[in-house]
């Protein structure tokens, strides 16, 4: 079956209220008018927060276990197969590992936005992270930086492709 060319899901670790949140539901409603539908994906959980985002944008939730959940990856992956979006936007670190499920599931289009360092590694220095997000991006064909700083740090230390960093 063909993908829906107008369809992007946005997977997340947990849709409550944050920074990282308010931005991605901006970006929904300023695409809306232009025909782009939207689903948000939680890997946990949808809080409150969820009823902040437009009617028409349906909700899915993962049930994440704590640690690591493969049944989590097939969850995905049986849910992506029945969407069947034209593209998939991850968020930080703990959804980025999750694009060669989508590329598996058939999506054709990859996004990871960076909103931020890990609190626990606010200069983004850890090494596992950092070949985890290097490993990705042979999956992912545009990063999305919100500073400078974050785009100087994918570029020098993630080590990805100039080509493929946007700042906005």
């Amino acid at each position: 079956m063909a993908t829906n060319k107008k369809l992007v899901v946005h997977l997340i670790f947990k849709l409550d209220i944050g920074g990282l949140e308010k931005v991605m539901l901006e970006c929904i409603k300023g695409t809306q008018k232009s025909g782009i539908n939207h689903i948000v994906i939680a890997l946990t959980e949808c809080t409150e927060f969820a009823k902040s985002l437009p009617k028409d944008v349906p909700t899915y939730s993962l049930h994440k276990k704590a640690g690591s959940d493969l049944a989590c990856h097939f969850r995905l992956y049986k849910l992506l197969k029945k969407l069947k979006p034209a593209i998939i936007q991850t968020y930080n670190i703990a959804t980025i590992e999750y694009h060669p499920v989508a590329w598996l599931a058939g999506v054709k289009g990859h996004i990871h936005a960076e909103h931020g360092r890990d609190i626990y590694d606010p200069k983004g220095e850890n090494k596992k992270h950092n070949l985890l997000r290097r490993i990705m991006s042979k999956f992912i064909q545009s990063y999305i930086a919100v500073s400078d700083d974050l785009t100087q740090w994918l570029l020098k230390y993630v080590k990805v492709t100039p080509a493929k960093v946007k700042l906005i």
